[in-house]
């Protein structure tokens, strides 16, 4: 997201509804690492909680994480599969973290990453 656009997103908030941006990517960044994180920190002080999946092993996890929101908690902001057909395996915790934003309210116990 470009600075315009967090703008917008932010002036367009409806109140008491959290915004929300899902990334979702299979490579290393096309900008350089410093830009990526620097964007995704003016999302972060607009209120906008970052969620971060990688779905390939060439992507530089330390960058996802940077991009996710705090606490960046593996499994709670960030996830890593092999690919893209491999996202149903994390739809549950997605979902759960959107749901339950409140870190540490939910239990996992019925699924288990392999």
């Amino acid at each position: 997201m470009s600075e315009s656009e967090i703008r917008v997103t932010v002036q367009g908030k409806r109140p008491g509804v959290p915004s929300v941006a899902i990334v979702i990517t299979d490579g290393p960044s096309s900008s350089s690492s410093p830009a990526v994180v620097a964007e995704a920190t003016l999302a972060h002080k607009a209120g906008i909680t970052i969620l971060a999946i990688a779905t390939s092993p060439s992507v530089d996890l330390a960058e996802l994480q940077l991009v996710s929101s705090a606490p960046r908690l593996v499994y709670h902001q960030w996830w890593s599969v092999m690919n893209f057909a491999n996202l149903p395996e994390i739809q549950p915790l997605v979902s759960n973290t959107l749901c339950f934003p409140v870190y540490g309210t939910v239990q996992y116990a019925s699924w288990s990453y392999n």
